[in-house]
């Protein structure tokens, strides 16, 4: 079987397919943008299938609206050095503050990706009361009407 590089149009099929199976475990909508299509075209996939897989699930966990970028999917050097750097940071810190860093993120963007609270704690997997008990926790500040 030819390498991923040497089949083009396998790697939008692909990557629309990891992407649709990471929205169906979490809820949460997300879908590749112009830009990032043109990214994950032009990549050569040295690591193939594995890395084109991984490459679109982190960027489902780490983009910032519904719509992924090319910048969320760390292919270039830029985006690649940006992600290194998080996490050595995390990687300074230790584990319980490492943690709490990475929920700071995490229900940060839920909340900017979802209406209501209601809505950001299913995506979660959790309760109304779960969530608004780890943004106390966490001490991000949650909108009372939503």
């Amino acid at each position: 079987m030819p390498s991923l590089r040497e089949r083009e149009g396998d790697v939008i099929v692909l990557a629309e397919l990891f992407l649709q199976r990471r929205v169906e475990q979490t809820g949460v909508a997300r879908r590749l943008g112009p830009q990032a299509l043109g990214a994950l075209r032009t990549h050569p996939w040295p690591g193939n299938v594995r890395e084109l897989k991984s490459v679109v699930e982190r960027a489902a966990i780490m983009a910032d609206d519904e719509v992924i970028t090319a910048a969320d999917l760390a292919l270039t050097v830029e985006d690649t050095e940006r992600l290194i750097q998080f996490n050595a940071e995390l990687a300074l810190l230790n584990h319980d503050d490492a943690v709490s860093a990475f929920e700071r993120h995490y229900f940060t963007q839920l909340l900017t990706q979802h209406p209501t609270r209601a809505k950001a704690a299913r995506a979660a997997g959790m309760t109304n009361e779960g969530l608004r008990l780890a943004l106390r926790r966490l001490g991000i500040p949650h909108l009372q009407g939503k």
